[in-house]
């Protein structure tokens, strides 16, 4: 009877040490095609390892389930890299980075990016134009997004309310003064 329970104890432990190894094999071979990006919280830290981002240098994200967006850029504002990030529907793990930008027309002015693959727009800003409030008109509801005049901006715009998506969506970005503030329109 000892025996038998040996052997029963040894199969069970060579069956667990065979699942944990085709789970490590499993996520192994996800890692290498490209199916395991880094986690939604891990993403601004992540930068400064793997994007050559200096560390001294301040950030503003957004992030929500499928996209996230990240601005960085030294004290003096004299700078700026952004990133955006997708995670992919399907067997996917984590945000994979979609693209890294140094475009010059955010540092005076904002520009509004349409993200390839995606429904949201992004907004980007070095702020020089001192916004203060983004107006987002749905058609049948108007949203509200008030900004700090005085930092750079990365934000995320949502094409819809509650669960309905409205395509034609209507963008007002307004200064400190009350003024429209013009942007330019771009494709990642």
């Amino acid at each position: 009877m000892n025996k038998q329970l040996r052997k029963a104890g040894k199969i069970l432990l060579g069956g667990l040490l065979s699942i944990v190894l085709l789970c490590l094999l499993f996520f192994g071979v996800l890692s290498l095609i490209g199916k395991i990006g880094i986690s939604r919280d891990r993403i601004e830290q992540q930068i400064f390892s793997s994007q050559d981002v200096p560390e001294t240098w301040l950030f503003t994200a957004e992030k929500i389930d499928n996209i996230g967006v990240c601005l960085y850029f030294p004290s003096d504002h004299s700078n700026h890299v952004f990133l955006t990030y997708v995670n992919h529907p399907g067997l996917s793990f984590g945000y994979f980075l979609h693209s890294k930008e140094t475009d010059s027309q955010i540092q005076n002015s904002v520009k509004v990016y349409s993200i390839e693959g995606q429904p949201e727009k992004v907004a980007v800003s070095m702020n020089q134009p001192q916004v203060t409030q983004l107006v987002i008109d749905y058609g049948d509801y108007v949203a509200d997004h008030f900004i700090d005049p005085k930092r750079p901006f990365a934000m995320l715009i949502h094409p819809k309310v509650g669960t309905t998506v409205t395509e034609d969506i209507t963008l007002t970005f307004y200064d400190i003064n009350g003024n429209v503030v013009p942007y330019e329109e771009g494709h990642l």
